[in-house]
């Protein structure tokens, strides 16, 4: 199969008359397994619920399933001295000594790691808290293109790690992935548009995606959450009356306690919330959310009902002859919600920087998997379910709504007393909570990482000169900040993590 085409009308006939052919390949690395985001040794693991990055598990994308385990720990590569052509079509790399995986050895925690590229990314590892011997792009270099001449002068750990498995790792592996941390889309179009600047949080405020993960020790951090919340789901569109019971709710529901809460409406007066211990029995046991104390993600919010406790008891056991309701979410019904706030990154020093007191966010978040272009084995590592996945080679998710309500399996619980039919298909008794924590936590729809591959054919005028050829490789990070005007190359070169002209 090609890796390109000869593109004849890409540039114009330069000045001394030579034409110019582009061939380019670009590979998407955005939905790849991220060798310094992904996995923790599972014999010392963070306080992770299960659900964040570092929950990925490599292992089973390779055939070779203790080199994920090399990668992280360190080990030596178990093809030093492979021939050409015994399983792969360029020898791994000799290495007779031990090498360093990510953690080198030493304690492993992943989202002590500082990813951001102020943080350091040492040859070895050192005592210093949060520095690890990171994969940097120069050895993934290596990986992405081993055919070339040059290949024996890159960096050869990762590859050497990965041992037999180098080969197939070229189209399932990476050493950065970055998503975004603002609002975009449909739910920062409507917050611009509709949302209250003296009402709206300071992250909302400044298109960062509310944070709902905030601490409710006393009334007063539950009104305040309450407040905010009330600002960011009504400049995502959802109806003032609706949107304040369900915010009620939502604050009962994650709480600690179980006390109601009474909140103050914007236009005065109060408003009562539900706490889930305080409806009947049978349906506290099949709500996925009771009284948690914290947010795992923000899919928890399409477990928490709409409605005062009597509409919501209606719903559950109506008086005969009326028939049961389905139990729904204003985050289903409004999912621009769900594109508005998110749970902070565990990556907290990579993402966050303290300066003067404030807390200033970098504005990306390393490790999440682009649904619409991961690998079938990459997608099983992110649900860490095998399931399908939607979204492979049809239609693309476009935010991360998208995502939670496009794989059906978020929503296909037997829950005990619900009805199998279209109308009960998004009841929160039958949400998936494991797999939309795992989605909201791991998934995004977009990439900003790239591969690329350039060559170009220079004809010269002259018929009898042969044509000359330039290649040259890239790797791309577009969520790299840049500056832009018009007609003018600010510092857009600074998106180049590498660049190397080839020949």
């Amino acid at each position: 199969v090609a890796d390109g085409i000869w593109l004849d009308d890409f540039l114009p006939e330069q000045p001394d008359g030579s034409k110019v052919r582009v061939s380019f390949l670009v590979l998407d690395l955005g939905g790849r397994l991220n060798v310094n985001a992904h996995g923790t040794p599972p014999a010392n693991p963070p306080a992770d619920p299960g659900s964040g990055p570092a929950a990925v598990d490599g292992a089973p994308l390779f055939s070779d399933p203790a080199a994920w385990g090399r990668l992280l720990a360190g080990g030596t590569s178990p093809a030093a001295s492979q021939p050409p052509g015994a399983g792969n079509r360029r020898p791994v790399p000799a290495v007779g000594n031990a090498l360093e995986g990510r953690f080198g050895g030493g304690p492993a925690n992943t989202y002590a790691l500082r990813l951001d590229f102020d943080g350091p990314r040492t040859a070895s590892r050192t005592a210093e808290a949060g520095v690890a011997n990171l994969f940097t792009c120069g050895e993934l270099e290596w990986v992405l293109r081993p055919f070339d001449d040059d290949t024996a002068a890159l960096p050869p750990r990762l590859a050497a790690l990965l041992g037999d498995s180098v080969e197939p790792a070229r189209m399932l592996v990476t050493t950065d992935s970055w998503d975004t941390c603002g609002m975009v889309g449909a739910a920062a179009s409507s917050v611009i548009a509709k949302g209250d600047p003296a009402t709206l949080p300071d992250d909302a405020r400044e298109m960062i995606r509310f944070n709902l993960d905030r601490e409710l020790e006393d009334d007063d951090d539950k009104q305040q959450f309450f407040k905010d919340l009330l600002a960011v789901v009504t400049a995502a569109g959802a109806p003032a009356a609706e949107a304040a019971q369900w915010c009620a709710n939502v604050t009962d529901f994650i709480d600690a306690d179980t006390t109601a809460g009474s909140y103050t409406l914007p236009a005065g007066g109060n408003i009562s919330g539900v706490e889930p211990t305080a409806l009947p029995q049978g349906l506290q046991e099949a709500l996925p959310v009771k009284n948690p104390g914290s947010f795992e993600s923000p899919a928890v919010l399409l477990a928490i009902p709409t409605g005062t406790k009597i509409e919501i008891e209606q719903k559950f056991e109506p008086p005969p002859p009326a028939e049961p309701q389905p139990i729904r979410s204003l985050a289903f019904d409004h999912p621009d919600i769900l594109d508005a706030v998110t749970v902070a990154s565990p990556f907290r020093s990579t993402v966050f920087v303290e300066a003067g007191g404030d807390t200033l966010c970098r504005w990306r978040e390393p490790g999440r998997i682009n649904v619409n272009t991961c690998d079938d084995k990459v997608w099983e590592a992110l649900t860490a379910q095998s399931i399908a996945n939607p979204f492979a080679g049809g239609t693309p998710a476009e935010t991360l709504s998208g995502v939670l309500l496009g794989v059906p399996e978020v929503f296909n619980v037997a829950a005990a007393g619900v009805p199998n039919t279209p109308d009960f298909s998004r009841d929160v008794r039958k949400c998936s909570t494991a797999l939309a924590h795992r989605l909201a936590n791991i998934a995004t729809t977009r990439s900003d990482v790239f591969a690329v591959w350039v060559t170009l054919e220079v004809k010269q005028s002259a018929p009898d000169r042969p044509p000359e050829y330039h290649r040259l490789f890239a790797i791309v990070d577009r969520s790299i900040p840049v500056g832009h005007a018009a007609g003018q190359n600010l510092n857009a070169r600074d998106t180049f993590r590498v660049l190397r002209h080839l020949e």
